[in-house]
């Protein structure tokens, strides 16, 4: 090394100037698994489950200084989790209703050959196997047309969480196809 130490050394040095995790920080890494159980108890899907659990984190460092730090940490976040899953659930029934009316609207609508009528029904059942949050975000970005930042900020999300879904929901009608 430059400055004659060790990998090694330098590395030592390098972690006694590593902010250690604080007490909040340290909670949060602690129920992480029983908030994700939580999470899949309610929403029964993993995927869905993993986004909360992520978006209820994210919240939970954003509004740090509203928490009291001698109440029951582990009560505030399985409260925020479950505000999060009772919105995405709202937002999520006026979502499908848009969209399960733009595809009866499609399947109806269509007046092309044979083939074509057989591959949209075709398309249309493999699409409602995907799971809620999947089918929302292929539907908006890949048939609306929307982008990721449009839907990530109508969904109240990460743009990465919408582009997960999205390559996920795209995976899972490749897969379903075979």
């Amino acid at each position: 090394m430059p400055d004659g130490s060790t990998p090694i050394e330098q590395d030592a040095t390098l972690a006694h100037r590593r902010p250690k995790p604080d007490g909040f920080e340290q909670g949060l890494l602690h129920h992480h698994r029983s908030l994700r159980a939580f999470a899949c108890s309610m929403a029964r899907d993993g995927d869905v489950a993993d986004d909360l659990v992520q978006e209820t984190m994210v919240r939970a460092l954003m509004y740090r200084d509203k928490f009291d730090c001698g109440t029951n940490q582990r009560a505030w976040l399985f409260t925020i989790l479950k505000n999060l899953f009772r919105t995405k659930l709202r937002k999520g029934a006026r979502e499908s209703e848009l969209t399960d009316g733009i595809i009866n609207s499609l399947r109806f609508s269509t007046k092309a050959s044979q083939e074509d009528a057989l591959f949209l029904k075709e398309v249309s059942q493999r699409l409602r196997l995907l799971p809620r949050a999947q089918f929302n975000a292929v539907i908006q970005v890949g048939a609306l047309g929307h982008t990721i930042e449009d839907v990530a900020r109508r969904e109240g999300c990460p743009r990465g969480t919408i582009k997960s879904r999205v390559s996920r929901g795209r995976s899972g009608l490749i897969k379903s196809a075979l």
